[in-house]
């Protein structure tokens, strides 16, 4: 039970809120030791109020880009010490595949290789899965 410890002589009854900790021992193991350690958490819990604010939920990524092109994202590898400036196309099951380039003659080759990859699987993916789910 949330709150209520068992011990090897009782129970021990805690509540924490805003770091101000609420704590009783109830001796033994009887079902009435039980029904009192309870009844303290109750008490406790009334005492303590509210948890506070709840956690925040995370915004769902729905893809990794920074290209403005889903599951296409340009960044640096680092290689025997030297930085080299790629792309990395991703998809669903961890796949990964990188297009490296060196000057912005090959960055629009890179980028458009990358593309068509990502292009690739994404109708490749569309295909195994039935339309009518």
């Amino acid at each position: 039970m949330k709150h209520i410890h068992h011990r090897p002589h009782g129970y021990m009854v805690i509540v924490t809120r805003r770091k101000i900790r609420f704590s009783a021992w109830i001796p033994g193991h009887t079902p009435e030791s039980l029904t009192r350690a309870m009844g303290q958490r109750d008490h406790f819990l009334a005492i303590a109020g509210p948890m506070g604010h709840p956690k925040r939920k995370r915004p769902h990524r729905t893809g990794h880009s920074n290209t403005g092109i889903p599951g296409i994202t340009e960044h640096t590898t680092w290689s025997g010490g030297r930085p080299y400036p790629c792309f990395s196309v991703r998809w669903a099951g961890n796949g990964i595949r990188r297009f490296r380039y060196r000057d912005l003659t090959t960055r629009e080759t890179a980028l458009s290789k990358a593309i068509a990859l990502r292009r690739h699987i994404v109708e490749s993916y569309v295909q195994l899965v039935p339309s009518d789910l």
